[in-house]
């Protein structure tokens, strides 16, 4: 399936959201923070009672007493563990010890992903013809993931500027690319964050819609982007 919603104008490289745009990220992270909070359950007795309910309690602590940390996703991770640890009355020195094994265990089992073959296969097409470059708000590590060799550029949010919508990481893949924003589709799954970003930055913007989602009816859509796929496989179409 794809959709138009405004002039296609050829392009010459692609920039790609990873995070639910190239897998599923809702089951990792579940897993992830499952693994988590049973970890933390046996490493100290005061912790034998910490639920997920409690995790998400003191990450949205960190969150209100510093709103940029979202701009990095593992740094608000870590904090929020390590709060979590102490406030559940361990000893800060052993604190720091437990959340730092903690988000060892939570950074393996956060990329262990199963990016589809359908997926490999698109991707290693795209990047035979055209430069790939991936700007994420996430901490997916795509060397782990076996995806690197498909693009010679990665932005991340906290290390290279803030999260998309911003447009500071378009910015960067644009100069490192020496191209024009017009001459650039980014794809994405999200309409706040990919579509609005690459739209108010000048680039040309995919909406992947794998859910079925109305676009007009969608409290996200901001903006348009310049067209909708179901499905990655789509892409080949403009290539």
């Amino acid at each position: 399936m794809i959709y138009f919603y405004r002039l296609i104008q050829p392009f010459k490289a692609l920039t790609f959201d990873l995070d639910d745009t190239l897998y599923d990220n809702r089951p990792v992270i579940k897993r992830a923070e499952k693994k988590l909070i049973h970890f933390l359950n046996q490493s100290h007795p005061k912790l034998l009672k910490f639920t997920h309910k409690n995790y998400q309690f003191y990450r949205k602590k960190i969150l209100l007493k510093y709103p940029k940390i979202y701009f990095n996703i593992n740094d608000w991770r870590r904090q929020s563990i390590l709060l979590s640890i102490k406030s559940f009355g361990v000893q800060s020195q052993l604190a720091i010890i437990i959340s730092r094994q903690a988000m060892s265990l939570v950074n393996f089992w956060r990329n262990q992903i199963n990016i589809s073959t359908d997926t490999h296969y698109i991707l290693k097409s795209l990047s035979a013809k055209l430069p790939l470059i991936a700007i994420t708000n996430g901490d997916m590590n795509m060397k782990e993931c076996n995806i690197n060799q498909y693009f010679f550029e990665i932005f991340r949010s906290g290390v290279n500027g803030p999260p998309k919508p911003y447009v500071n990481m378009y910015d960067l893949a644009a100069k490192k690319l020496n191209l024009l924003p017009n001459e650039i589709l980014h794809v994405g799954d999200s309409l706040n964050t990919d579509v609005l970003g690459a739209i108010n930055y000048g680039m040309q913007a995919c909406w992947l819609n794998i859910y079925n989602k109305s676009l007009l009816s969608s409290k996200d859509a901001r903006v348009l982007p310049h067209f909708e796929i179901s499905n990655l496989i789509y892409l080949k179409n403009f290539v």
